[in-house]
């Protein structure tokens, strides 16, 4: 109906621009024309009339029906033009005075609902209607109209007594079933509705939409089994009607029997590869399935159908990344960058593709466009952190590069960035670089006790044992249960066997806290150790390499002790031991001169 009236709107206008195109003559009033006996609107018409008025005027007291006949065509032509323009207020005036004219015009009046119906004025648009539903030019689709007027009005009762009418004459009338079944649903008087669609079904053998809702009232009353049964009948009768195909796919889905679903939906893509409703369901249940492999060939289809559809390409690029098929996927994402360059997320998936192949030049340059407002923008800067210094080894300029990135590195990974970097310089043995590193962001809220004590252990490493304690008991006035913390302070003091006393209460409540705790047993035996009280300090230190035997500290402590009693073979299996957890060249080298003295001392032959 509405393509129609879009064709009748376009070949009025082709006849209305043909008539504006006939030149104006200078305004006068035909001298033949008896203007005397007509209303003021026809006069004042007339006077600004154009010259083909005068073609009418074949006798020299033309009637009225003629003049009628003149103005109310050339209202309706102009009304159309503007109707087509969609001037809909122009159109309902020029409508309007047209059928004051003429109001015996059914044809014109069926236009002028048009234009009240686009404005939204339906009591209005009702009366016409009515107007010409009594009329002897009335058709069904004019009665289709009224019906759904009557039903945006909420009178509801007289669209289904005019539908009911309508079918009565015309019991195949297709979309009088459906109005009449949609206005039945949406009332819930399910058993008449089913009882009109079982009728219309039965009028059209052919056509399955009836069926197809049938199924879908028994659905929505929990009959699963014959919603079943109704859109395989529907698809049968129309095999067209793919939405029948899915709403039955979709009761197994619902009924967590995705597979069978699958099924259904692959067995109707092997007659109808391209169907864009059938693949989209397919592809979107593959996904829940995790079926990320078996997904591919659909969504290379549906994404060739709907080209404009970014987010399934995405979806696409990032199957071809899993499956590790990353030109394809590269070339997805690209297609994508060229409408949305912008895209945070996409531009987080190149990077990450290039990171994958270990192209970290341009990862980085594809991380670094994501603005700080995208939530992806930490991450891509701790990608970006991880890569520079992965690459700041090979090259001062790299290093360089990447530890002036740390530097002007902002927000929450702030912290966190300089303290990758400060354990990148303490790996090269630059304790006070990696120290100064990390004291510019000590004063960050974010900075965590965990930050305080990996800077106190490069300060220690310095011999800065004032700025260490600074430090320590900052982060045990804010944890006073701190374990870590009260016996990284402790040990401290004992290391430089100053304070004891002071020590021990350190380490002592460290114990408490946390009683099965290897570190600190190491602590509280060296404690014992620098006190003279031997067997005290290899009771702990025994018990601490039980808990923790791959520590070289704990190893070197023993045999330290066992040294200072002329134990040598067992100073040197805890001093061999030990080399095989050192990690730093410096603690190695020390570890082999202490083997290497302990190898040069006479070993007597009672010694065990």
């Amino acid at each position: 109906m509405i393509k129609r009236l879009k064709l009748f709107c376009l070949l009025i206008c082709v006849a209305a621009t043909s008539c504006s195109t006939v030149k104006k003559t200078e305004k006068e009033i035909n001298p033949e024309i008896n203007v005397s006996n007509v209303d003021s609107f026809t006069k004042k018409f007339i006077d600004n009339a154009p010259s083909e008025l005068k073609k009418i005027s074949i006798v020299k007291d033309p009637s009225k029906k003629e003049l009628d006949n003149y103005i109310a065509t050339d209202l309706y032509m102009k009304a159309s033009i503007a109707q087509m323009d969609g001037d809909f207020e122009t159109s309902l005036a020029l409508f309007k005075k047209a059928i004051e004219i003429q109001p015996e015009n059914i044809f014109m009046r069926k236009r002028f609902v048009v234009s009240l119906i686009r404005l939204g004025k339906l009591k209005e648009a009702k009366q016409h209607l009515e107007i010409i539903k009594n009329s002897k030019e009335k058709d069904d689709r004019v009665m289709l109209v009224l019906g759904g007027v009557y039903s945006a009005l909420g009178e509801r009762e007289k669209a289904l007594e005019l539908y009911q009418s309508i079918l009565a004459e015309n019991p195949k009338n297709e979309d009088v079933c459906m109005f009449y079944s949609k206005d039945l649903i949406e009332s819930a008087n399910y058993n008449k509705a089913l009882k009109v669609l079982k009728s219309c079904s039965d009028h059209n053998p052919k056509k399955g939409v009836f069926d197809f809702t049938i199924g879908k009232i028994y659905i929505e009353n929990k009959d699963l089994k014959k919603a079943k049964f109704f859109f395989q009948s529907a698809y049968k009768k129309q095999p067209t009607l793919v939405e029948a195909v899915a709403a039955q796919a979709m009761i197994y889905e619902d009924g967590g029997q995705n597979l069978k679903a699958a099924s259904i939906y692959r067995e109707y893509l092997d007659k109808d590869g391209s169907h864009p409703l059938i693949l989209s369901r397919l592809v979107q249940l593959y996904f829940v399935m995790e079926k990320y492999r078996e997904v591919i060939p659909y969504a290379e289809r549906l994404s060739d159908l709907e080209t404009d559809n970014l987010n399934l390409k995405v979806k696409l690029g990032i199957l071809y990344t899993d499956a590790k098929k990353y030109d394809r996927a590269l070339g997805v994402f690209g297609e994508i960058l060229k409408s949305v360059p912008d895209s945070d997320k996409v531009l987080y998936y190149v990077g990450a593709i290039h990171q994958e192949r270990r192209d970290f030049d341009q990862s980085i340059g594809y991380f670094q466009k994501i603005g700080d407002s995208s939530d992806l923008f930490e991450d891509s800067n701790m990608q970006i952190a991880n890569m520079m210094g992965a690459l700041a080894s090979k090259s001062v300029e790299n290093e360089n590069r990447y530890l002036s990135f740390v530097k002007k590195s902002k927000g929450k990974i702030r912290v966190q960035l300089h303290s990758i970097a400060a354990s990148y310089l303490e790996e090269n043995a630059r304790f006070e670089d990696a120290a100064l590193l990390l004291e510019k962001v000590s004063d960050d809220i974010r900075f965590s006790s965990e930050n305080s004590y990996f800077l106190a252990s490069l300060h220690e490493k310095l011999k800065n044992y004032d700025r260490v304690e600074v430090i320590l008991k900052k982060v045990i006035e804010e944890e006073p249960e701190n374990s870590h913390v009260l016996n990284f302070l402790g040990y401290t003091l004992v290391e430089r066997n100053v304070r004891l006393d002071e020590a021990y209460s350190y380490l002592s409540k460290a114990i408490k806290i946390a009683p099965k705790d290897g570190y600190i047993m190491d602590s509280l035996g060296w404690y014992h150790f620098r006190k003279g009280q031997f067997s005290q300090a290899l009771s702990y230190l025994n018990k601490a390499v039980k808990i923790v035997p791959n520590d070289a500290s704990i190893r070197k402590h023993l045999a330290v002790i066992y040294s200072s009693q002329k134990k040598f073979r067992l100073a040197k299996k805890h001093i061999v031991e030990a080399l095989k957890f050192v990690n730093q060249a410096s603690e190695r080298k020390e570890l082999e001169g202490v083997l290497d003295s302990l190898q040069r001392k006479r070993v007597p032959a009672s010694i065990n």
